[in-house]
């Protein structure tokens, strides 16, 4: 899979310009909530060694796979509409279940309410112009994404990696990767 550097690059004048609007905040909790939005912290006292804030960031398999499933969520949430945030959010209360399954119970819930009504109209629009995607169709991508999603982060949190459970991770991410960009 091409990981476009570009693309997914934090530039330096954009951490700065991040970091002096957290330095704005009047109050110490929405500084760390900025903080924590942006994924920016002030440098330790080991400044002094040498320290890229753009290179030196966690690359640990937790770290990797919750940062993509952060982004996964946020582009979901993004294309509801206030019905469809309402209907998500309800249907995630009446499950029990642990915080850490959010990832691998999405693709339930989904199924269980997700109708093209819950998603902006001007979303399901460019979608249909842009890739001839219908609106059925989109919902079944986004749940067809989520449950890749689910199954990559099963694999990757497996107790062995034997070269089985590689090869159906690189199939499942490359799955992944191409619905994405799509």
């Amino acid at each position: 899979i091409d990981y476009n550097y570009i693309k997914n690059a934090h530039f330096h004048q954009q951490t700065e310009e991040r970091f002096l609007e957290i330095a704005r905040q009047n109050s110490k909790i929405r500084k760390e909530r900025l903080a924590a939005e942006y994924g920016l912290a002030k440098s330790g006292p080991f400044k002094i060694l040498k320290l890229d804030r753009h290179l030196q960031t966690p690359h640990d398999a937790y770290h990797s796979m919750a940062g993509k499933a952060h982004t996964l969520l946020e582009a979901t949430f993004n294309v509801f509409n206030t019905n469809g945030e309402n209907s998500f959010i309800k249907y995630w209360k009446q499950i029990e279940k642990p915080t850490y399954w959010l990832a691998m119970i999405i693709p339930f819930i989904l199924r269980c309410f997700l109708k093209p009504y819950h998603i902006k109209a001007e979303t399901l629009n460019n979608w249909l112009i842009t890739f001839g995607i219908r609106q059925n169709s989109a919902i079944s991508k986004l749940c067809m994404c989520w449950a890749i999603e689910a199954k990559v982060l099963k694999l990757v949190f497996s107790i062995t990696m034997t070269e089985n459970i590689y090869q159906k991770l690189q199939e499942y991410l490359k799955r992944e990767h191409d619905m994405l960009i799509q």
